[in-house]
């Protein structure tokens, strides 16, 4: 799922996808156009609350890889909501600033002000980076945290790749919901536009160092 709050848009990608399924045989792609930024956030918020639920219900645990900026403050809405199962959440994040956790870029801190911290998902639940490694220790760290959550079934997998079950590309992680804004040179999470990470395909998980945007060093979900 992505949402971007500034221009009051959103797209959803929807992939209901079966164990080890092919994603692209899978994906359907709805766009939502709201008034304002405060419309934007409430739907954002209602849609990962369904979603959500409709994994629990599924296969008892909800997993969704946050960003930073203003999305994760459009969640902030969920906590003390009715109805929400926050002890099957499993929160992970689709990029992540190499930087200590309690550092002003960190997007895990940004997360836990906006809406950890009031959710009360269980801390063990919440899978942050280790913090102050450098960005190829933090990547492969995190890459295998992802592999524990698929063997343990939080996390589902897919195949990628043009020929499917024929591909030589590894098993993917395949998370419930993923929340990407875009930046204002088409950046996701933290795969900017021209840049080599784009092509990555051999891994869930790559680092940059030599970000076009501070801090320089991160990790980020490969697409």
């Amino acid at each position: 799922l992505r949402a971007h709050t500034h221009g009051h848009a959103h797209t959803h990608a929807h992939a209901h996808t079966h164990e080890g399924e092919d994603l692209e045989d899978a994906l359907e792609v709805n766009f939502l156009v709201c008034e304002d930024g405060a419309e934007a956030a409430t739907t954002l918020a209602d849609h990962v609350a369904e979603v959500a639920a409709e994994a629990v219900a599924a296969r008892g645990a909800f997993s969704i890889a946050l960003s930073g900026g203003s999305l994760v403050k459009a969640l902030g809405k969920l906590a003390g909501r009715d109805g929400i199962d926050f002890a099957k959440w499993h929160v992970f994040w689709a990029d992540e600033r190499c930087v200590p956790l309690d550092h002003e870029d960190s997007n895990a801190r940004g997360a836990f002000e906006a809406f950890l911290d009031a959710a009360g998902i269980p801390a063990a639940q919440i899978h942050t980076i280790d913090g102050g490694l450098s960005p190829a220790e933090e990547a492969e760290r995190y890459e295998a945290k992802l592999r524990d959550a698929m063997a343990s079934g939080v996390v589902s997998s897919m195949k990628v790749g043009e020929d499917g079950k024929d591909s030589d590309l590894p098993v993917m992680p395949r998370l419930d919901c993923v929340l990407l804004g875009v930046g204002p040179d088409g950046h996701c999470a933290s795969l900017f536009p021209g840049h080599p990470l784009m092509d990555v395909e051999d891994r869930a998980v790559a680092f940059i160092e030599d970000s076009p945007k501070p801090p320089p060093g991160r990790i980020t979900l490969t697409m």
